[in-house]
């Protein structure tokens, strides 16, 4: 099973080593998820988390955050080359998501904005949406 991962599950895990998004994050960089990672999703992780610990949300030093994610997207299958195809999702920032699990030959989003994933579209490239906790639930870490 190979998967994307939405940046709010990032951003999650690095609120609160407690919760599921924390246990997807440690499980990739113990190499124990597989999943795919775009250029444009590497910025907007780094970008984010930039904005979390500037604006005080994060109050982790942002070096240690960006070691965090660093090492996340190393570990990912890297796709270059995203398949585009602009769906036109509810929001179209999520466009680069799919794109790169598509380009990655991905089964699973995993992202807390489900509904921003139509089933509709999805199903098109026999993909589905999943929270951190469904995820887990449904057996997808190693």
């Amino acid at each position: 099973m190979r998967v994307v991962v939405d940046t709010n599950i990032i951003i999650a895990g690095l609120y609160s080593r407690r919760g599921a998004s924390f246990q997807i994050i440690e499980a990739a960089i113990k190499n124990r998820l597989e999943y795919a990672i775009s250029p444009l999703i590497a910025l907007e992780y780094i970008g984010k988390i930039e904005d979390k610990v500037e604006d005080g949300l994060l109050d982790l030093p942002v070096q240690y955050d960006l070691r965090i994610v660093k090492a996340f997207i190393q570990n990912g299958i890297q796709i270059q080359r995203p398949f585009l195809n602009r769906p036109n999702l509810p929001d179209n920032s999520d466009d680069k998501i799919l794109e790169c699990a598509i380009a990655g030959q991905c089964n699973t989003i995993i992202t807390f904005n489900v509904r921003d994933f139509p089933k509709n579209i999805l199903d098109q490239y026999e993909l589905v949406a999943h929270t951190p906790g469904e995820f887990i639930k449904s057996g997808g870490l190693k």
